[in-house]
């Protein structure tokens, strides 16, 4: 299955100038290995579907509801939801309680959430049938903006980076200027595309 953009209502979801972090989060989960390009993910022979709901003012309630059934209505198993925050919401949580109980049920992985400081889990990672994830440093201790509680605590951590593109984690990203590493002599991986 291509995925779907339900942003711009097609099976096309090319992500736009300011669409990076899907890119980077499906990098991290499922860049091939053996392909001298200096990446390998953690499942590297996992099928992406990706699926475009949009962030900030462009985020639909109505669309993360649709990608869930969309999802599991075309067999995913696993979805990564690197997105939260805001006021849970009733469409978003039918989805989920939909998607996840019974027959071919999906497992839902959902980012703790970033603030500095950190806060209270963030939606929908609070609401339990998600898995909620935080954020470890090279040392195994917490990042200072991963979320962590008290409200639920974390399910599970796992190593991450910060924004300083130093080499916390390398992955996946946007050509050039796109994405999060503009390239250029000043970055330490100077193409941009990683």
């Amino acid at each position: 299955v291509p995925g779907y953009d339900f942003l711009d209502n097609d099976n096309e979801p090319q992500p736009g100038t300011k669409d990076a972090h899907g890119t980077a989060c499906a990098g991290i989960i499922g860049a091939v290995t053996n392909n001298d390009t200096g990446t390998a993910g953690i499942a590297w022979n996992c099928r992406n579907m990706p699926l475009r709901i949009g962030f900030g003012r462009l985020f639909s309630e109505d669309a993360a509801a649709k990608a869930f059934r969309f999802a599991h209505s075309h067999h995913a198993q696993v979805l990564n939801c690197s997105w939260g925050g805001g006021p849970p919401s009733r469409k978003i949580k039918d989805a989920i309680k939909e998607i996840t109980e019974g027959d071919g049920a999906c497992l839902i992985v959902a980012a703790a959430g970033n603030a500095r400081p950190a806060l209270d889990v963030f939606f929908p990672a609070n609401y339990e049938p998600c898995i909620a994830v935080g954020a470890l440093h090279q040392d195994n201790t917490r990042w200072d903006y991963s979320c962590y509680g008290p409200d639920r605590e974390l399910d599970l951590v796992a190593p991450s980076g910060d924004v300083n593109l130093r080499g916390d984690i390398w992955t996946a990203d946007h050509s050039g200027t796109n994405g999060y590493n503009r390239g250029g002599t000043d970055a330490e991986e100077t193409s941009g595309d990683y």
